[in-house]
């Protein structure tokens, strides 16, 4: 597949698959599959979030039972989306991740007025991080790949650091530009609360890892394997816009806000995705997710601190 990276290792080809006209354009069928498994997990996503309550968790099941079957399928009876396996696992996964913390609130081990406000932002990413870095060195284990496999490497390092740090500054200079503005000259917040703005950049970090490992990690890794290039990190910026707007709408029920954390995080998830490949590495998005997450974050908190 042109999809491959070299270096990396690549899952058998489809050779056998054809393809479809659509329109007056020939969709190739890796593309038409990979399209549906996406949308599979998204109507899920979207249906748990929208649904809340007993529904959410009911579909989460769903999603996690349907992604299970079909990855028990693939190894046995559907030999012709043998290809297709790993990426099946990552949305296994990926659907793995919300059903145990939703469990885990209704056994009461995690209590749900933790993830309320602010404070349940920063619990969350650190227990999200935690899971996450869990279930995919057991998924890495199942299938004995290994970490580099999912970019978690060196790769370019110069210019993946480069690439972060100048992120990290742009959100630096807009937050602090935002400060000058809101305040009259004076950096009030940052004055008031240096602990809260250390822990809220830490927890930033949590924040931008697992979501990094996920979406630019696991996923446009496995999508590498069956689709181009181009469609696999458009692809991944897609499932990763979705993610970020459902999470916003969740914690603030406002449209508008979620409209703009989906238009930012699907031009930003594009942009990551296209760094992480030239790079070889997640270290740069990361680097630059944080400063973008505390350029969210710090804001909310200034309203309410200051």
């Amino acid at each position: 597949m042109s999809g491959y990276v070299k270096g990396r290792r690549k899952s058998k080809s489809p050779d056998d698959f054809y393809g479809m006209n659509i329109a007056g354009h020939f969709v190739p069928s890796e593309m038409i599959i990979t399209s549906m498994l996406v949308s599979l997990y998204l109507l899920f996503l979207i249906g748990g979030a929208i649904g809340g309550g007993d529904d959410s968790l009911i579909l989460e099941i769903f999603s996690f039972i349907m992604f299970a079957i079909l990855a028990y399928a693939v190894r046995t009876s559907l030999k012709r989306m043998e290809p297709f396996t790993k990426v099946i696992d990552a949305f296994l996964i990926l659907s793995t991740a919300p059903l145990v913390i939703s469990l885990g609130k209704m056994a009461g081990i995690l209590s749900p007025a933790a993830f309320e406000g602010i404070t349940g932002i920063m619990y969350y990413n650190l227990a999200y991080l935690v899971l996450s870095a869990m279930l995919i060195a057991m998924l890495l284990f199942f299938e004995k790949d290994r970490m580099s496999d999912i970019f978690i490497k060196a790769g370019n390092m110069l210019e993946s650091i480069k690439v972060g740090v100048a992120g990290l500054l742009i959100c630096g200079v807009i937050f602090i530009a935002a400060q000058l503005f809101l305040y009259g000259g004076g950096l009030s917040f940052l004055s008031a609360s240096p602990d809260t703005a250390i822990a809220v950049l830490l927890l930033s970090a949590a924040g931008a890892i697992s979501a990094e490992i996920w979406f630019r990690g696991l996923l446009l890794s496995r999508l590498l394997d069956v689709v181009e290039k181009d469609a696999a990190i458009v692809i991944q910026a897609g499932v990763f816009a979705v993610f970020e707007a459902l999470i916003a709408f969740t914690l603030t029920q406002d449209m508008i806000i979620t409209i703009f954390a989906l238009v930012a995080a699907a031009g930003l998830g594009y942009y990551w995705g296209r760094v992480t490949v030239k790079n070889d590495s997640i270290i740069g998005p990361i680097l630059f997710h944080t400063g973008f997450y505390t350029l969210i974050v710090l804001p909310v908190l200034a309203g309410t601190i200051a």
